[in-house]
């Protein structure tokens, strides 16, 4: 600093006048484990569902157990010449009821909890995590209903077709596992919606440079 240098007016260069660094993404581990808590809370809210609807129909429960049993056996014995075993229309219809209400159960936990906690289920909670908006500038900024309702829409069709054990449950190995395999560690449902997981602390951080506030270290 020379002699007519202003002694209080920051230099260039200083890490004030730099714009705060973007919160890195996540890293693997945390995210699995709080995929797998969200997944713990969402199975316990999937049983007391199941519970409330065929508990109101306990004929159809009888059913479904006797229908399980004969189609081991038919699986066992193809050539037996007994036909397949079918469900009722009743059945059926409580099935489908019951992936209607798991669906919209994904929904409506996601959506909740992302709009209510800036951007954490539970399970990101419990592992300190939270989903930002990847807009230049956007990352303290709390997240659009658009954004919340395309992750929620996309984890909640995956997570219901995987139940069915269908071919289709490969689309939820694709959103997630799609995160094992870019740079930032974004699944489908975040790159759909602008979206990042990071952790906590990096977004605290960040929005108290931002702020203004930095240490005068």
């Amino acid at each position: 600093m020379n002699q007519y240098q202003n002694p209080f007016q920051p230099t260039a260069g200083h890490p004030e006048d730099e714009p705060p660094p973007e919160p890195q993404s996540s890293l693997l581990m945390p995210r699995i484990g709080a995929f797998a808590a969200d997944m713990f809370c969402l199975l316990i809210l999937f049983f007391l569902a199941n519970f409330l609807i065929f508990s109101q129909n306990p004929g159809v429960t009888q059913e479904l157990e006797q229908f399980t049993e004969e189609m081991r056996e038919f699986r066992e014995a193809p050539d037996s010449g007994a036909p397949e075993p079918t469900l009722s229309e009743e059945a059926q219809r409580l099935i489908q009821i019951t992936y209607a209400v798991s669906l919209a159960l994904v929904l409506l936990y996601f959506m909740m909890s992302e709009a209510f906690t800036r951007g954490a289920s539970p399970g990101k909670l419990l592992f300190k995590l939270r989903v930002i908006r990847t807009d230049p500038g956007q990352a303290h900024a709390p997240l659009p209903l658009g954004a919340t309702v395309m992750r929620s829409v996309i984890k909640g069709i995956s997570l219901t077709l995987a139940m069915t054990m269908q071919p289709l449950m490969l689309l939820l190995l694709f959103n997630y596992f799609f995160a094992f395999f870019t740079r930032d560690r974004r699944a489908v449902h975040d790159y759909l919606a602008r979206t990042k997981v990071v952790a906590s602390s990096d977004i605290v951080s960040y929005d108290h440079s931002s702020s203004g506030h930095g240490s005068a270290d």
